[in-house]
């Protein structure tokens, strides 16, 4: 018996859902009248194909789907292709999928009704297609129209949208409609070209009639093709025949002197030539004397790659455009990780590439933890002028919580914004609603935000060390300890002058004095700081820590800090400049704090880092300065301030600015972020949306190597157990 229609195996992810091949199964049976579930069974696991039997025989396992009724089969593979999604979560698609270009009114319709398939709207299902039709069909003439009627119901929505659709496509046609020329007719195209191709000089002679047909209107091309009148017998020219065609495997690009492909394919249709600085054409094809091009009114790419021999172009040369508009709007901003470190970053799609300023790179990384390689391309601006290029690193970068991705990053010469190009957005998906739409606050009036701050508190941004209002901290002597002198440390060779340039610089911003007597004397520490400065410690536990009391102020959990920011939306982080060594500390206690180098003796006239009561003390500090601020979480010189929307967070952040300026302290600008949507603070990234983990600490745990004995081991689940 002949069998009508046919069934072939379920691909997965293919354009057919499991759904719709579960549909047309019921009426593969029906159609062949098909009863027995024995059968039914039978037929399906021998059509579904290898690969989906296999998933299934591994979901039923250990029975085997031969043994199992057909229904319970087709649940399981639901259940594994299809999961049923969330409610909120089909509903925010259904709400957030607008028509796309070039999308027809009707598809958009039918792709809204797939989207409500677990919506669960009810009743209401027509409404809400209807109100999603007019909120997101993407056309000003239809929203206006449906946004006209009363009582408007979807059919009658429908109807409008595809009749004004119909008529927009019919008022286009009719633009470019017929006009008669000397007893023929010709097709009058009104789109906008850039440049008309014109015959071979010997055919454009002979037709110079019919080329007086082509006029320029500003800053297009009305271009004039169709059919010849009945008197011209003239061939068509090569030109303009075999190119249309395509057909003409001998033809070469006049533009570029290339086989592979036509002329108004060419890739340098909107480049300058270096010979003669006219467009659509490269200096070989100049030299070769196939050029024939009008130029147009309109602003080209960049100028034309060199290019010496037929058919060679340098491919590694790139264009990196970043032209000011002159409504001056401010530019769109992103927070991207960085190898786990936050940048703020001019979203730029006129970059071919990703980069930062050599300054930001050198106050942010040290060669050591992520060096710079040779860069093999070479960059222009808009303008032509090369960009010096310092280096290339690989860095690994993540965006609103994604998985990092590793990808090149530019080091440039020079100041400059930090760019976020076309090489990125390729591997990277944006969230555009969200750059767009809700929080379009962020991108658009954060860098104003951050000038205008900095204007209205100059002293907290100024340059230097800032000096604590508070008063002289004072370190509590154990009387019973006898004074400790220890002779200065060697420090290698290569370190020497780097060290006694620090010195100096300590000596001159007030941190350290010179003395030529004391009883007490530590060695000196030199820590190597990540953007690759030194930081001078004194080796305190052998004479201050020793013989002073340890100060009782305990430092905030984490567990402690994040419920404040609940619920908020906005965050500046602050980062103090040096920070311990804007408090002073009392004469007594600067002679406890007396380091020995190989310049001398040297006493900390501000409190310095390795006293083990410094952390307590400085805590308490600014715990106390900032107390009764909403949304404000302290630790140590870390301040995060937060806020549900952006005049709370700006209320919030302008106490705090307006306090540190009042007790002198001073911020590390380049480490601050100002009214962001999100940051990296203690180990998390904070968002509107929650506390997530990062990406450096998720990289951290999925690289550490197994452990080999019981103290790696305990380091391992330590690891483990951060974010637990």
């Amino acid at each position: 018996m002949a069998s009508f229609g046919s069934i072939g195996p379920y691909e997965a992810g293919r354009a057919e859902s499991w759904d719709e091949y579960c549909e047309r199964l019921d009426q593969f049976f029906i159609a062949n009248e098909v009863s027995d579930p024995a059968k039914q069974r039978a037929i399906f696991l021998s059509v579904v194909g290898g690969e989906t039997y296999g998933k299934l025989r591994s979901l039923v396992a250990p029975q085997k789907p031969g043994e199992m009724p057909l229904k319970e089969l087709l649940t399981h593979l639901q259940r594994h292709f299809e999961p049923r999604p969330s409610e909120t979560v089909a509903r925010f698609r259904f709400f957030t999928f607008c028509r796309a270009e070039g999308q027809s009114v009707q598809d958009y319709i039918a792709k809204l009704r797939k989207l409500s398939e677990h919506c669960n709207f009810g009743s209401f299902l027509s409404a809400m297609i209807r109100d999603r039709l007019i909120c997101g069909v993407n056309s000003d003439a239809i929203q206006t129209r449906l946004l006209s009627e009363s009582n408007l119901t979807l059919e009658r929505a429908a109807e409008i949208a595809v009749a004004l659709e119909a008529a927009g496509h019919d008022v286009q046609e009719l633009r470019s409609g017929f006009r008669d020329r000397e007893g023929g007719s010709i097709q009058v195209s009104t789109a906008d070209v850039h440049r008309v191709d014109r015959a071979p000089r010997a055919a454009a002679e002979a037709g110079a009639d019919r080329d007086r047909s082509t006029r320029r209107w500003g800053a297009g091309v009305r271009q004039v093709t169709g059919q010849r009148s009945a008197g011209d017998s003239r061939k068509p020219s090569k030109s303009s025949a075999s190119v249309a065609s395509g057909n003409d495997a001998k033809y070469r690009c006049w533009r570029c002197l290339s086989g592979q492909h036509l002329d108004r394919n060419c890739p340098f249709k909107l480049r300058r030539c270096f010979e003669c600085s006219r467009l659509g054409h490269t200096r070989a094809a100049h030299r070769a004397g196939t050029v024939h091009v009008v130029e147009e009114d309109f602003e080209v790419e960049a100028a034309e790659p060199a290019a010496e021999q037929v058919g060679q172009v340098d491919e590694d040369v790139y264009d990196l455009f970043s032209c000011n508009s002159a409504s001056k709007r401010p530019p769109i901003v992103i927070t991207a990780e960085l190898s786990g470190k936050p940048v703020q970053m001019e979203l730029d799609t006129g970059a071919s590439a990703s980069l930062i300023s050599e300054e930001l790179y050198e106050s942010m990384w040290p060669a050591s933890d992520l060096p710079l390689q040779d860069c093999p391309q070479r960059f222009r601006t808009y303008t032509g002028e090369e960009i010096k290029i310092r280096g290339v690193a690989e860095v690994d970068v993540a965006v609103d919580g994604a998985p990092a991705v590793r990808l090149p990053l530019m080091v440039v010469h020079g100041k400059g914004p930090s760019l976020f190009g076309r090489n990125w957005l390729e591997k990277i998906r944006l969230n555009w609603n969200k750059l767009f739409g809700k929080c379009s606050v962020y991108t658009l009036s954060a860098m104003s935000h951050v000038r205008k701050v900095e204007d209205e508190f100059p002293a907290v941004f100024q340059e230097g060390l800032g000096r604590y209002t508070g008063g002289p901290v004072s370190l509590h002597q154990d009387s019973s300890v006898k004074p400790r002198f220890f002779k200065a440390r060697p420090v290698p060779l290569a370190r020497q002058q780097r060290v006694e340039d620090e010195l100096k610089r300590l000596e001159e911003a007030g941190i350290i004095r010179p003395v030529s007597h004391s009883e007490w004397a530590a060695p000196i520490v030199v820590v190597p700081k990540h953007n690759g400065e030194l930081r001078l410690c004194g080796d305190f536990r052998l004479t201050v820590n020793r013989a002073t009391a340890l100060e009782q102020y305990p430092l905030p959990k984490v567990d402690e800090l994040l419920p404040k920011l609940s619920g908020c939306a906005v965050f500046s982080k602050l980062d103090l400049r040096q920070a311990y060594n804007q408090v002073e500390l009392s004469p007594e206690s600067q002679k406890l704090a007396t380091i020995n180098t190989s310049k001398g003796l040297y006493s900390f006239v501000r409190l310095a880092y390795g006293i083990h009561s410094a952390p307590a003390i400085f805590q308490r500090i600014m715990t106390s300065l900032l107390a009764g601020i909403p949304h404000v979480t302290v630790f140590l010189d870390d301040v995060l301030v937060g806020g549900r929307d952006v005049a709370e967070h700006d209320r919030a952040l302008r106490e705090v600015l307006s306090r540190m300026s009042s007790a002198g302290l001073r911020l590390n600008k380049k480490k601050c972020s100002l009214r962001v949507p999100d940051v990296t603070y203690l180990g998390y990234r904070i968002s509107g949306s929650g506390v997530h983990p990062t990406s450096e600490k998720q990289r951290a745990i999925l690289e550490a190597p197994a452990p080999a004995d019981v103290s790696q081991l305990r380091a391992w689940l330590g690891l483990l157990n951060y974010y637990n």
